[in-house]
């Protein structure tokens, strides 16, 4: 063989080891991409986007922030109407997966402490029409307890808050 041929074969040789060398660092640059959005996922849905449960526990003498809204029967009702009982207050929207797996374990509180406490189920999502809603509060016939919407988005985070009666 001559130098030529050696040369050739020598780059060949060379590209070939870049291609793997390219093609590795491809792949190991989209699985850790792919793993950094996953986890940005996971923080998201499970610290940020949705917090399943909050118990609302405040210091003597601190009262929850007061609010008015209108429920979908047209009633108008503040958090303060219900000073002096237990209030569980579910922020959410009918698109979001764990508001909608909620609405049983409501309904078993519901079931089991009937009117001796309040839950209200508002939809934050300004987007969603209340025939979404009202369609959405169908799918679950034991949810009969306040439904409505807030469509200033002052309340705007999905969660679920339980206040202590005082």
């Amino acid at each position: 063989m001559d130098q030529y041929t050696l040369q050739k074969q020598g780059r060949k040789k060379k590209a070939n080891n870049m291609r793997k060398c390219t093609k590795g660092k491809r792949a190991l640059s989209l699985s850790l991409g792919s793993m950094a959005l996953i986890i940005v996922m996971i923080v998201v849905a499970g610290g940020g986007l949705y917090l399943f449960f909050e118990v609302g526990k405040e210091p003597p003498g601190v009262l929850a922030t007061d609010f008015s809204l209108t429920d979908l029967d047209g009633n108008p009702f503040k958090l303060s109407d219900f000073r002096g009982r237990v209030v569980v207050i579910d922020f959410m929207a009918t698109w979001c997966g764990p508001c909608r797996m909620a609405m049983p374990n409501y309904g078993t509180i519901w079931e089991e402490y009937g009117e001796t406490i309040v839950i209200m189920s508002i939809d934050i999502d300004t987007n969603e029409f209340e025939q979404t809603l009202r369609k959405f509060f169908q799918e679950f016939p034991y949810a009969t307890w306040i439904w409505a919407r807030d469509p200033s988005t002052s309340l705007n985070i999905i969660k679920s808050l339980l206040f202590q009666k005082r």
